[in-house]
Protein backbone atom coordinates (compact mmCIF):
# COMPACT_ATOMS: atom_id res chain seq x y z
CA UNK A 1 0.00 0.00 0.00
CA UNK A 2 2.77 2.39 0.72
CA UNK A 3 5.26 1.10 -1.82
CA UNK A 4 7.56 -0.59 0.67
CA UNK A 5 8.65 -3.05 -2.02
CA UNK A 6 10.34 -0.24 -3.93
CA UNK A 7 12.14 0.70 -0.72
CA UNK A 8 13.15 -2.91 -0.18
CA UNK A 9 14.41 -3.31 -3.71
CA UNK A 10 16.40 -0.10 -3.49
CA UNK A 11 18.03 -1.39 -0.34
CA UNK A 12 18.96 -4.58 -2.18
CA UNK A 13 22.02 -2.80 -3.54
CA UNK A 14 23.55 -2.87 -0.07
CA UNK A 15 25.96 -5.80 0.31
CA UNK A 16 24.70 -8.65 2.47
CA UNK A 17 21.53 -6.73 3.22
CA UNK A 18 19.44 -9.86 3.32
CA UNK A 19 16.13 -10.11 1.47
CA UNK A 20 14.91 -13.44 0.11
CA UNK A 21 13.64 -16.25 2.25
CA UNK A 22 13.32 -20.02 1.89
CA UNK A 23 11.95 -23.50 1.78
CA UNK A 24 9.86 -25.78 3.97
CA UNK A 25 13.09 -27.29 5.18
CA UNK A 26 16.71 -26.25 5.19
CA UNK A 27 19.39 -28.59 3.90
CA UNK A 28 20.98 -30.12 6.94
CA UNK A 29 24.59 -29.03 7.40
CA UNK A 30 26.91 -29.27 10.35
CA UNK A 31 28.06 -25.72 9.63
CA UNK A 32 26.84 -23.26 7.03
CA UNK A 33 29.18 -20.34 6.38
CA UNK A 34 27.74 -17.02 5.32
CA UNK A 35 30.07 -14.34 4.05
CA UNK A 36 29.72 -11.04 5.86
CA UNK A 37 30.12 -7.52 4.52
CA UNK A 38 33.82 -7.44 5.19
CA UNK A 39 34.27 -10.84 3.56
CA UNK A 40 34.71 -12.87 6.73
CA UNK A 41 32.80 -16.10 7.16
CA UNK A 42 30.01 -15.99 9.72
CA UNK A 43 29.29 -19.52 10.99
CA UNK A 44 25.70 -20.70 11.44
CA UNK A 45 25.78 -24.20 12.96
CA UNK A 46 22.59 -26.01 11.98
CA UNK A 47 23.36 -29.11 14.00
CA UNK A 48 20.69 -31.79 14.09
CA UNK A 49 17.71 -29.52 14.64
CA UNK A 50 16.16 -30.57 11.34
CA UNK A 51 16.39 -34.30 11.93
CA UNK A 52 12.72 -34.51 12.88
CA UNK A 53 11.74 -32.93 9.56
CA UNK A 54 12.86 -35.96 7.58
CA UNK A 55 13.12 -39.59 8.63
CA UNK A 56 16.14 -41.74 7.91
CA UNK A 57 14.56 -43.15 4.76
CA UNK A 58 14.19 -39.86 2.89
CA UNK A 59 16.91 -37.78 4.58
CA UNK A 60 19.27 -38.19 1.63
CA UNK A 61 16.72 -36.99 -0.92
CA UNK A 62 15.72 -34.09 1.30
CA UNK A 63 19.36 -33.05 1.55
CA UNK A 64 19.62 -33.01 -2.21
CA UNK A 65 16.42 -31.09 -2.86
CA UNK A 66 16.21 -28.45 -0.15
CA UNK A 67 18.26 -25.25 -0.03
CA UNK A 68 20.87 -24.49 2.57
CA UNK A 69 20.60 -21.63 5.00
CA UNK A 70 23.20 -19.73 2.97
CA UNK A 71 20.92 -20.06 -0.05
CA UNK A 72 18.09 -18.59 1.97
CA UNK A 73 20.34 -15.68 2.85
CA UNK A 74 21.49 -15.23 -0.76
CA UNK A 75 17.87 -15.18 -1.84
CA UNK A 76 17.18 -12.22 0.43
CA UNK A 77 19.74 -10.17 -1.51
CA UNK A 78 17.51 -10.06 -4.58
CA UNK A 79 14.04 -8.58 -5.14
CA UNK A 80 11.26 -11.11 -4.57
CA UNK A 81 8.64 -10.71 -7.27
CA UNK A 82 5.96 -12.62 -5.37
CA UNK A 83 5.91 -9.93 -2.65
CA UNK A 84 4.80 -7.37 -5.23
CA UNK A 85 2.21 -9.95 -6.22
CA UNK A 86 0.95 -10.09 -2.65
CA UNK A 87 0.57 -6.35 -2.67
CA UNK A 88 -1.31 -6.62 -5.96
CA UNK A 89 -3.62 -9.21 -4.44
CA UNK A 90 -4.24 -6.88 -1.49
CA UNK A 91 -5.13 -3.85 -3.61
CA UNK A 92 -7.46 -5.91 -5.80
CA UNK A 93 -9.23 -7.14 -2.66
CA UNK A 94 -9.62 -3.55 -1.46
CA UNK A 95 -11.04 -2.48 -4.83
CA UNK A 96 -13.51 -5.37 -4.73
CA UNK A 97 -14.63 -4.12 -1.33
CA UNK A 98 -14.87 -0.44 -2.27
CA UNK A 99 -16.07 -0.37 -5.88
CA UNK A 100 -19.60 -1.50 -5.07
CA UNK A 101 -22.18 0.81 -6.61
CA UNK A 102 -24.98 0.01 -4.18
CA UNK A 103 -24.59 -1.23 -0.61
CA UNK A 104 -28.28 -0.88 0.35
CA UNK A 105 -29.51 -3.90 -1.59
CA UNK A 106 -33.07 -5.08 -0.99
CA UNK A 107 -32.59 -8.45 -2.64
CA UNK A 108 -31.28 -11.01 -0.12
CA UNK A 109 -30.04 -13.22 -2.94
CA UNK A 110 -28.06 -10.34 -4.44
CA UNK A 111 -26.67 -9.43 -1.02
CA UNK A 112 -25.39 -12.98 -0.55
CA UNK A 113 -23.67 -12.85 -3.94
CA UNK A 114 -21.74 -9.79 -2.78
CA UNK A 115 -20.63 -11.25 0.59
CA UNK A 116 -17.17 -12.25 -0.72
CA UNK A 117 -16.68 -8.71 -2.01
CA UNK A 118 -17.65 -7.23 1.34
CA UNK A 119 -14.75 -9.18 2.87
CA UNK A 120 -12.28 -7.38 0.59
CA UNK A 121 -11.23 -5.14 3.49
CA UNK A 122 -8.97 -8.07 4.37
CA UNK A 123 -6.62 -6.57 1.81
CA UNK A 124 -5.86 -3.78 4.28
CA UNK A 125 -4.82 -6.33 6.89
CA UNK A 126 -2.57 -7.98 4.32
CA UNK A 127 -1.03 -4.58 3.54
CA UNK A 128 -0.29 -4.03 7.24
CA UNK A 129 1.47 -7.38 7.67
CA UNK A 130 3.50 -6.95 4.49
CA UNK A 131 4.49 -3.41 5.49
CA UNK A 132 5.63 -4.61 8.91
CA UNK A 133 7.65 -7.36 7.25
CA UNK A 134 9.36 -5.13 4.68
CA UNK A 135 9.96 -2.08 6.85
CA UNK A 136 11.38 -4.14 9.70
CA UNK A 137 13.64 -5.92 7.22
CA UNK A 138 15.00 -2.59 6.01
CA UNK A 139 15.60 -1.43 9.57
CA UNK A 140 17.34 -4.66 10.56
CA UNK A 141 19.56 -4.63 7.49
CA UNK A 142 20.73 -1.05 8.07
CA UNK A 143 20.82 -0.95 11.85
CA UNK A 144 24.62 -0.55 11.95
CA UNK A 145 24.79 2.08 9.21
CA UNK A 146 26.20 5.45 10.25
CA UNK A 147 23.30 7.30 8.63
CA UNK A 148 20.54 4.82 9.42
CA UNK A 149 18.15 7.41 10.86
CA UNK A 150 18.38 9.96 8.07
CA UNK A 151 18.41 7.28 5.38
CA UNK A 152 15.26 5.59 6.59
CA UNK A 153 13.18 8.70 7.20
CA UNK A 154 14.26 10.49 4.04
CA UNK A 155 13.60 7.49 1.82
CA UNK A 156 10.22 6.94 3.47
CA UNK A 157 9.34 10.60 3.09
CA UNK A 158 10.22 10.63 -0.59
CA UNK A 159 8.04 7.57 -1.13
CA UNK A 160 5.01 8.49 0.94
CA UNK A 161 4.61 12.25 1.28
CA UNK A 162 4.38 13.56 -2.33
CA UNK A 163 1.38 11.43 -3.44
CA UNK A 164 -0.41 11.79 -0.11
CA UNK A 165 -0.04 15.54 0.18
CA UNK A 166 -0.90 15.93 -3.50
CA UNK A 167 -4.25 14.28 -2.79
CA UNK A 168 -4.88 16.47 0.26
CA UNK A 169 -3.98 19.63 -1.64
CA UNK A 170 -6.44 18.76 -4.40
CA UNK A 171 -9.23 17.86 -1.97
CA UNK A 172 -8.82 20.75 0.47
CA UNK A 173 -7.40 23.58 -1.66
CA UNK A 174 -8.20 23.04 -5.35
CA UNK A 175 -11.55 21.25 -5.40
CA UNK A 176 -13.41 23.74 -3.15
CA UNK A 177 -12.50 26.55 -5.55
CA UNK A 178 -13.57 24.89 -8.81
CA UNK A 179 -16.18 22.30 -7.80
CA UNK A 180 -19.43 22.17 -5.93
CA UNK A 181 -18.48 19.70 -3.24
CA UNK A 182 -20.90 17.43 -1.37
CA UNK A 183 -21.47 17.76 2.34
CA UNK A 184 -19.26 14.81 3.33
CA UNK A 185 -16.27 16.66 1.85
CA UNK A 186 -17.18 20.09 3.18
CA UNK A 187 -17.60 18.70 6.69
CA UNK A 188 -13.92 17.69 6.67
CA UNK A 189 -12.55 21.13 5.77
CA UNK A 190 -12.51 22.49 9.35
CA UNK A 191 -10.79 19.28 10.51
CA UNK A 192 -8.23 18.93 7.74
CA UNK A 193 -5.32 19.25 10.18
CA UNK A 194 -6.02 15.66 11.24
CA UNK A 195 -5.15 14.54 7.72
CA UNK A 196 -2.11 16.76 7.24
CA UNK A 197 -0.64 15.41 10.49
CA UNK A 198 -1.37 11.76 9.68
CA UNK A 199 -3.99 11.46 12.40
CA UNK A 200 -6.93 10.55 10.18
CA UNK A 201 -7.57 7.38 12.18
CA UNK A 202 -8.19 9.64 15.18
CA UNK A 203 -10.80 11.80 13.45
CA UNK A 204 -13.49 10.16 15.55
CA UNK A 205 -12.39 12.75 18.12
CA UNK A 206 -13.04 15.48 15.54
CA UNK A 207 -15.35 14.92 12.60
CA UNK A 208 -15.74 11.23 11.97
CA UNK A 209 -13.45 10.57 9.01
CA UNK A 210 -16.10 9.83 6.37
CA UNK A 211 -16.43 10.43 2.63
CA UNK A 212 -13.74 10.53 -0.09
CA UNK A 213 -10.91 10.66 2.45
CA UNK A 214 -12.25 7.95 4.72
CA UNK A 215 -9.57 5.52 3.61
CA UNK A 216 -6.74 7.75 4.85
CA UNK A 217 -7.03 6.23 8.31
CA UNK A 218 -4.87 3.25 7.28
CA UNK A 219 -2.16 5.50 5.84
CA UNK A 220 -2.11 7.45 9.09
CA UNK A 221 -1.79 4.28 11.12
CA UNK A 222 1.16 3.09 9.06
CA UNK A 223 2.89 6.46 9.32
CA UNK A 224 2.50 6.33 13.10
CA UNK A 225 4.16 2.92 12.99
CA UNK A 226 7.02 4.32 10.90
CA UNK A 227 7.66 6.97 13.55
CA UNK A 228 7.55 4.62 16.52
CA UNK A 229 9.20 1.48 15.16
CA UNK A 230 12.69 2.59 13.99
CA UNK A 231 13.90 3.57 17.50
CA UNK A 232 12.58 0.25 18.81
CA UNK A 233 14.45 -1.79 16.19
CA UNK A 234 17.64 0.26 16.36
CA UNK A 235 17.92 0.29 20.15
CA UNK A 236 16.76 -3.16 21.26
CA UNK A 237 18.61 -6.44 21.03
CA UNK A 238 17.04 -9.12 18.88
CA UNK A 239 15.59 -11.21 21.68
CA UNK A 240 13.93 -8.22 23.33
CA UNK A 241 12.61 -7.11 19.95
CA UNK A 242 10.92 -10.47 19.53
CA UNK A 243 9.23 -10.06 22.90
CA UNK A 244 8.09 -6.56 21.97
CA UNK A 245 6.45 -7.97 18.82
CA UNK A 246 4.70 -10.74 20.72
CA UNK A 247 3.52 -8.52 23.57
CA UNK A 248 2.29 -5.82 21.19
CA UNK A 249 0.37 -8.35 19.10
CA UNK A 250 -1.26 -9.85 22.18
CA UNK A 251 -2.04 -6.43 23.63
CA UNK A 252 -3.79 -5.35 20.43
CA UNK A 253 -6.12 -8.36 20.69
CA UNK A 254 -6.86 -7.50 24.32
CA UNK A 255 -7.54 -3.85 23.44
CA UNK A 256 -9.96 -4.80 20.66
CA UNK A 257 -11.76 -7.30 22.86
CA UNK A 258 -12.17 -4.80 25.69
CA UNK A 259 -13.45 -2.10 23.33
CA UNK A 260 -15.97 -4.44 21.72
CA UNK A 261 -17.22 -5.71 25.11
CA UNK A 262 -17.52 -2.12 26.31
CA UNK A 263 -19.84 -1.32 23.41
CA UNK A 264 -17.42 1.09 21.70
CA UNK A 265 -18.33 2.27 18.22
CA UNK A 266 -17.12 -0.48 15.89
CA UNK A 267 -15.53 2.01 13.47
CA UNK A 268 -13.37 3.31 16.30
CA UNK A 269 -12.27 -0.23 17.14
CA UNK A 270 -11.50 -0.85 13.46
CA UNK A 271 -9.26 2.22 13.09
CA UNK A 272 -7.78 2.68 16.57
CA UNK A 273 -3.98 2.66 16.48
CA UNK A 274 -3.38 0.37 19.45
CA UNK A 275 -6.06 -2.03 18.27
CA UNK A 276 -4.40 -2.64 14.89
CA UNK A 277 -0.72 -2.94 15.79
CA UNK A 278 -0.78 -6.73 15.83
CA UNK A 279 -0.76 -6.99 12.04
CA UNK A 280 2.29 -4.73 11.74
CA UNK A 281 4.23 -6.42 14.54
CA UNK A 282 3.42 -9.93 13.30
CA UNK A 283 4.87 -8.83 9.96
CA UNK A 284 7.87 -7.47 11.87
CA UNK A 285 8.26 -10.77 13.72
CA UNK A 286 8.27 -12.61 10.41
CA UNK A 287 11.12 -10.36 9.21
CA UNK A 288 13.11 -11.26 12.33
CA UNK A 289 12.43 -14.98 11.94
CA UNK A 290 13.84 -15.16 8.41
CA UNK A 291 17.05 -13.50 9.63
CA UNK A 292 17.72 -15.91 12.52
CA UNK A 293 18.66 -19.44 11.66
CA UNK A 294 17.43 -20.90 14.95
CA UNK A 295 13.93 -19.39 14.63
CA UNK A 296 13.76 -20.07 10.90
CA UNK A 297 14.44 -23.78 11.42
CA UNK A 298 11.67 -24.04 14.01
CA UNK A 299 9.10 -22.15 11.96
CA UNK A 300 9.80 -24.07 8.75
CA UNK A 301 9.62 -27.36 10.60
CA UNK A 302 6.07 -26.55 11.71
CA UNK A 303 4.93 -24.55 8.67
CA UNK A 304 2.86 -27.38 7.08
CA UNK A 305 0.98 -27.87 10.34
CA UNK A 306 0.60 -24.12 10.79
CA UNK A 307 -0.94 -23.81 7.33
CA UNK A 308 -3.63 -26.32 8.23
CA UNK A 309 -4.33 -24.64 11.57
CA UNK A 310 -4.64 -21.26 9.89
CA UNK A 311 -6.99 -22.68 7.25
CA UNK A 312 -9.24 -24.17 9.92
CA UNK A 313 -9.18 -20.98 12.01
CA UNK A 314 -10.00 -18.85 8.96
CA UNK A 315 -12.92 -21.13 8.08
CA UNK A 316 -14.34 -21.06 11.62
CA UNK A 317 -14.06 -17.28 11.94
CA UNK A 318 -15.60 -16.78 8.49
CA UNK A 319 -18.52 -19.01 9.43
CA UNK A 320 -19.38 -17.32 12.72
CA UNK A 321 -18.67 -13.76 11.57
CA UNK A 322 -20.85 -13.72 8.48
CA UNK A 323 -17.99 -14.07 6.02
CA UNK A 324 -15.57 -11.75 7.83
CA UNK A 325 -18.05 -8.93 8.07
CA UNK A 326 -15.90 -5.89 8.71
CA UNK A 327 -17.46 -4.65 11.96
CA UNK A 328 -18.64 -8.00 13.31
CA UNK A 329 -17.50 -8.52 16.92
CA UNK A 330 -15.77 -11.83 16.15
CA UNK A 331 -14.00 -10.34 13.15
CA UNK A 332 -12.83 -7.32 15.13
CA UNK A 333 -11.38 -9.44 17.91
CA UNK A 334 -10.16 -12.93 17.03
CA UNK A 335 -10.61 -12.41 13.29
CA UNK A 336 -7.96 -9.70 12.99
CA UNK A 337 -5.38 -11.86 14.76
CA UNK A 338 -6.16 -14.90 12.62
CA UNK A 339 -5.90 -12.81 9.46
CA UNK A 340 -2.56 -11.37 10.55
CA UNK A 341 -1.06 -14.83 11.14
CA UNK A 342 -2.56 -16.04 7.85
CA UNK A 343 -0.99 -13.13 5.99
CA UNK A 344 2.40 -13.89 7.55
CA UNK A 345 2.06 -17.52 6.42
CA UNK A 346 1.24 -16.36 2.90
CA UNK A 347 4.40 -14.24 2.85
CA UNK A 348 6.52 -17.20 3.99
CA UNK A 349 4.91 -19.56 1.48
CA UNK A 350 5.31 -17.12 -1.41
CA UNK A 351 8.99 -16.53 -0.71
CA UNK A 352 9.59 -20.19 -0.01
CA UNK A 353 8.27 -21.02 -3.48
CA UNK A 354 10.51 -18.32 -4.94
CA UNK A 355 13.60 -19.81 -3.30
CA UNK A 356 12.81 -23.32 -4.48
CA UNK A 357 11.93 -22.08 -7.96
CA UNK A 358 8.67 -24.01 -7.84
CA UNK A 359 5.33 -23.97 -6.09
CA UNK A 360 1.88 -22.82 -7.14
CA UNK A 361 1.51 -19.85 -4.77
CA UNK A 362 4.83 -18.26 -5.71
CA UNK A 363 4.18 -18.81 -9.40
CA UNK A 364 0.75 -17.18 -9.29
CA UNK A 365 1.87 -14.23 -7.19
CA UNK A 366 4.88 -13.57 -9.44
CA UNK A 367 2.77 -13.08 -12.56
CA UNK A 368 3.10 -9.74 -14.29
CA UNK A 369 -0.50 -8.43 -13.91
CA UNK A 370 -0.50 -8.89 -10.14
CA UNK A 371 2.96 -7.38 -9.83
CA UNK A 372 1.90 -4.39 -11.92
CA UNK A 373 -1.02 -3.67 -9.62
CA UNK A 374 1.25 -4.27 -6.64
CA UNK A 375 3.94 -1.92 -7.83
CA UNK A 376 1.42 0.91 -8.15
CA UNK A 377 -0.84 -0.07 -5.28
CA UNK A 378 -0.05 3.03 -3.23
CA UNK A 379 -1.32 5.49 -5.84
CA UNK A 380 -4.29 3.24 -6.64
CA UNK A 381 -5.21 3.12 -2.98
CA UNK A 382 -4.87 6.89 -2.59
CA UNK A 383 -7.09 7.82 -5.52
CA UNK A 384 -9.62 4.99 -5.66
CA UNK A 385 -12.15 6.24 -3.11
CA UNK A 386 -12.47 9.90 -4.24
CA UNK A 387 -12.77 8.80 -7.88
CA UNK A 388 -15.23 6.02 -7.03
CA UNK A 389 -17.52 8.31 -5.04
CA UNK A 390 -17.46 10.96 -7.77
CA UNK A 391 -18.24 8.35 -10.44
CA UNK A 392 -21.06 6.83 -8.42
CA UNK A 393 -22.76 10.17 -7.87
CA UNK A 394 -22.36 11.15 -11.51
CA UNK A 395 -23.40 7.90 -13.21
CA UNK A 396 -25.19 5.54 -10.83
CA UNK A 397 -26.87 7.33 -7.92
CA UNK A 398 -30.10 8.08 -9.76
CA UNK A 399 -30.25 4.82 -11.74
CA UNK A 400 -29.08 1.96 -9.57
CA UNK A 401 -32.46 1.60 -7.82
CA UNK A 402 -34.16 0.91 -11.15
CA UNK A 403 -31.86 -1.97 -12.10
CA UNK A 404 -32.97 -5.58 -11.95
CA UNK A 405 -30.77 -8.25 -10.45
CA UNK A 406 -29.22 -9.39 -13.74
CA UNK A 407 -28.67 -5.86 -14.97
CA UNK A 408 -27.10 -4.86 -11.67
CA UNK A 409 -24.66 -7.78 -11.72
CA UNK A 410 -23.64 -6.98 -15.31
CA UNK A 411 -23.11 -3.31 -14.54
CA UNK A 412 -21.24 -4.11 -11.32
CA UNK A 413 -18.93 -6.58 -13.07
CA UNK A 414 -18.18 -4.11 -15.85
CA UNK A 415 -17.56 -1.38 -13.28
CA UNK A 416 -15.01 -3.54 -11.45
CA UNK A 417 -13.14 -4.28 -14.67
CA UNK A 418 -13.24 -0.80 -16.18
CA UNK A 419 -12.74 0.96 -12.83
CA UNK A 420 -9.74 -1.17 -11.95
CA UNK A 421 -8.14 -0.60 -15.34
CA UNK A 422 -8.72 3.16 -15.19
CA UNK A 423 -7.31 3.39 -11.68
CA UNK A 424 -4.21 1.54 -12.84
CA UNK A 425 -3.91 4.00 -15.71
CA UNK A 426 -4.18 6.95 -13.34
CA UNK A 427 -1.51 5.41 -11.09
CA UNK A 428 0.84 4.81 -14.04
CA UNK A 429 0.42 8.40 -15.23
CA UNK A 430 0.94 9.76 -11.72
CA UNK A 431 4.05 7.61 -11.29
CA UNK A 432 5.59 8.96 -14.46
CA UNK A 433 4.75 12.62 -13.79
CA UNK A 434 5.21 12.88 -10.00
CA UNK A 435 6.52 9.77 -8.27
CA UNK A 436 9.40 8.74 -10.49
CA UNK A 437 11.20 12.11 -10.48
CA UNK A 438 10.89 12.28 -6.69
CA UNK A 439 11.96 8.67 -6.16
CA UNK A 440 15.11 9.31 -8.18
CA UNK A 441 16.25 11.47 -5.28
CA UNK A 442 16.64 8.33 -3.16
CA UNK A 443 20.07 7.83 -4.67
CA UNK A 444 21.30 10.60 -2.39
CA UNK A 445 20.15 8.68 0.71
CA UNK A 446 21.87 5.31 0.79
CA UNK A 447 22.86 3.55 4.01
CA UNK A 448 26.62 3.39 4.68
CA UNK A 449 28.43 0.49 6.29
CA UNK A 450 25.48 -1.90 6.65
CA UNK A 451 25.52 -4.46 9.42
CA UNK A 452 27.39 -7.73 8.99
CA UNK A 453 24.56 -9.33 10.98
CA UNK A 454 21.58 -8.69 8.77
CA UNK A 455 20.81 -12.36 9.34
CA UNK A 456 20.83 -12.55 13.11
CA UNK A 457 22.39 -15.50 14.94
CA UNK A 458 20.96 -16.56 18.25
CA UNK A 459 21.76 -14.38 21.24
Amino acid sequence: MDGASAERQAQASLPSSGRRIGSTSLRREETSSVTGVAGEAVPFPLGSALTSMTNSKNAASATALTPTFSQWRAALDRPILSLDGIRGLAILAVLAHQLIIDRSLNSRRLSLLLVPLQAGWIGVQLFFVLSGFLITGILLDTRSADNRWSTFFMRRSLRIFPPYYFLLAVMFWVAPVFLRLPRDVLIELPHQSWYWLYLANWTFAGSGGIGPLGHCWSLSLEEQFYLIWPPVVFMLKERRLIWVCLITAGSALVVRTCLVLAGTNREIVYEFTFARMDALTIGALTAIVVRRQDLLIRVLAHLPRLKWLVTVAMSVVALISGGFSRVNGVTLTLGHSVLAVSSACLILIAVEDTVRGSGRAGSILARAPLRLFGKHSYAIYLFHLPLHIATYRLLFAAKVGEMGTVMYLCVQTAYFAVGGALLLGVALFFHRIVERPVLNLKRFFVARRPSTRSLMPAD
